[in-house]
């Protein structure tokens, strides 16, 4: 990324946190096991919510729900090769074990002992494996939409397309990074209503459009999945299997819209039920992103779910398993 490029980048990430009423403070976390070099932004004070975003997506995407949850030191990591952090070689590590130390030296450098996550789509996979891996260090986890490699999950053909190499760098050079294209981009993930409407702002589409085409985000999400998808669908070795799901004890709460297209509600029930200690709420009329959707509801839910890591009364013996 050159350095017009990072400025235009700034300048539509800076409006789009205004847009939203704050302006996050801003840093670099130098990790030297993984090696790399990740951009934080952080609002709020109190418990540590560490969010985990998608593909090809970055941590400002979560500016709408940080800014009302500011109860909680709220922590919006750019993963590797998106938004403002530095690429990385997944090809040459073991992808899950990479991610599990990846996790563990965040949370050791941001001086958190046990921390909440809110994570969508790949940032969910992300979630589950840091959990396994350390169960302890894991107070609650917010899926929002459907999450990325869990069993039984399609892959749609265009996305199967976009990771076959060479031919995803000839999509790559026809992609419109223009408003127009990204919101076919958002439409074709369920959020033509929310766009035709108004409830995903001109700022965060310009956001989106910069994202796109002024960082390595996109291209750094093809190389990743080239790794995690064949043309068949998901590698057997990336998914996140119900018999692992089942090991997850925390409590967990899905947020997911009843029409994803990464899974809609059958794959949602399957999985919240896979899940010891979890609740799953279904939106009806939401995108895959679904706090662009129904802002409100889903801040609602979030806060009821995690009022206890707030409050210091958490009850790890507790189960919920609510179907809705």
């Amino acid at each position: 990324m050159n350095d017009q490029a990072k400025q235009r980048y700034e300048e539509a990430e800076a409006k789009l946190w205004a847009h939203y009423g704050g302006e996050p403070k801003s840093y670099f976390l130098q990790l030297e096991k993984p090696r790399m070099r990740l951009r934080v932004q952080e609002v709020g004070e109190g418990p540590p919510l560490l969010f985990l975003h998608g593909t090809p997506n970055a941590g400002a995407t979560w500016a709408p729900l940080a800014l009302n949850l500011t109860d909680y030191r709220c922590i919006l990591i750019d993963l590797p090769g998106c938004g403002l952090s530095e690429p990385f070689e997944y090809e040459t590590v073991d992808v899950a074990g990479m991610v599990v130390e990846m996790m563990e030296a965040i949370v050791s450098a941001l001086e958190i002992e046990k921390v909440s996550i809110v994570a969508s789509s790949s940032g969910s996979a992300f979630a589950y494996w840091y959990a396994l891996a350390n169960p302890q260090a894991v107070a609650r986890i917010v899926h929002l939409g459907a999450p990325a490699q869990v069993e039984g999950a399609p892959v749609d053909l265009f996305t199967r397309l976009m990771m076959v190499p060479y031919l995803n760098r000839l999509l790559l050079r026809v992609m419109p990074t223009s408003i127009d294209g990204v919101k076919n981009i958002y439409s074709q993930i369920g959020h033509g209503p929310a766009i035709e409407d108004g409830r995903i702002p001109e700022a965060y589409l310009d956001w989106t459009c910069h994202l796109l085409a002024d960082t390595e985000t996109m291209q750094h999400t093809m190389k990743m999945g080239e790794l995690v998808l064949n043309w068949r669908g998901y590698r057997p070795e990336f998914m996140i299997s119900v018999a692992e799901l089942s090991r997850l004890s925390q409590p967990m709460q899905y947020i997911w819209s009843e029409n994803d297209s990464f899974g809609g509600a059958m794959l949602a029930k399957q999985t919240a039920a896979a899940s010891p200690n979890s609740e799953l709420h279904l939106l009806p009329g939401s995108g895959h992103l679904p706090w662009l959707d129904a802002q409100g509801e889903v801040l609602d839910l979030m806060r009821d779910f995690l009022r206890p890591v707030h409050t210091g009364q958490e009850d790890e013996n507790q189960l919920l398993v609510n179907l809705i």
